[in-house]
């Protein structure tokens, strides 16, 4: 009789188990979703701020090029006006 019943008390015991792993197992996976979820709202954002100061450094260049420019284009018709000034 106990060898009849020791398999079944056994498979039972299998059984339990595996059912009350099938919840940490579910939450686990949640969790690891949640988990890749956040890192992809994380990287989105960082990505998203890094453009923003790069197009700022982008700008800030071209405004200091714009100017030099323009300092020299001044720098230059003022010679030329003085050169014409004393001829």
């Amino acid at each position: 009789m106990l060898g009849e019943l020791l398999p079944h008390s056994l498979n039972f015991q299998m059984h339990q188990i595996l059912l009350e792993t099938r919840p940490a197992n579910r939450a686990r996976m949640v969790a690891m979703k949640n988990a890749t979820d956040n890192a992809k709202e994380i990287i989105k954002s960082l990505t998203l701020e890094y453009n923003k100061l790069r197009q700022a450094n982008i700008t800030k260049e071209l405004l200091e090029i714009t100017r030099r420019k323009w300092r020299l284009l001044m720098i230059s018709n003022l010679k030329f006006q003085i050169t014409n000034l004393s001829t």
